[in-house]
Order: structure tokens, then C-alpha cells, then sequence
């Protein structure tokens, strides 16, 4: 059965680019594709301390809600993933 595209897929893209942006890594990697594509299946991505990153933990709360496995708990809109962001941010930058 195939899925469509939906705002939750947006969603999670967002989250593996700010991952990325945030810790220099991308969430999930592998030998092969299709170990990373079960590491998107299954599991949770790493702490941004794993990478030697240190941020805010509602900025990574946000990254790791975009990344849910259920698309019911991602956030419901992209404006809802970056007013979130922004809050998560406390008016500082970084």
C-alpha cells in the first residue's frame, strides 16, 4: 500500500534538516540504504550530546517531535513546528 505525501512527511524532512543543521550528523546512518531507511522505521534518533552539541533541551524536544514515528505525534502544521521552534529559542540565538 502506498502512502501519500502529507504535511507530517514535511514535517519529518524539516526535523532531519535542522538535526542535521543543529549537530553537523544526520539522525540516522548506515552501510546501506536499507539500514539507514530502519533506522527511520524504528529507531529513536540520538541525543544532540552524542554529537558533542549542546543546546537548549526544548529546541532538541522540538527536532525530536518532528521526528516521531507516528505522524499523529509530529506537530499538525508547519506553523505550529516553528512557532514551537521559536519559543523553544527564548528570543536567543544560536
Amino acid at each position: 500500500q502506498r502512502k501519500s505525501v502529507t504535511t507530517a512527511t514535511d514535517i519529518y524532512s524539516l526535523g532531519v534538516i535542522l538535526f542535521q543543521m543543529l549537530t553537523g550528523h544526520l539522525p540516522f546512518d548506515g552501510d546501506s540504504i536499507p539500514a539507514v531507511m530502519y533506522q527511520h522505521l524504528t529507531a529513536p534518533p540520538p541525543p544532540f550530546n552524542s554529537f558533542g552539541v549542546s543546546l537548549p533541551p526544548a529546541v532538541e524536544a522540538v527536532v525530536r517531535r518532528s521526528l516521531e514515528k507516528k505522524q499523529t505525534d509530529r506537530f499538525s502544521s508547519v506553523e505550529e513546528m516553528l512557532n514551537e521552534f521559536e519559543h523553544s529559542l527564548g528570543g536567543s540565538t544560536i
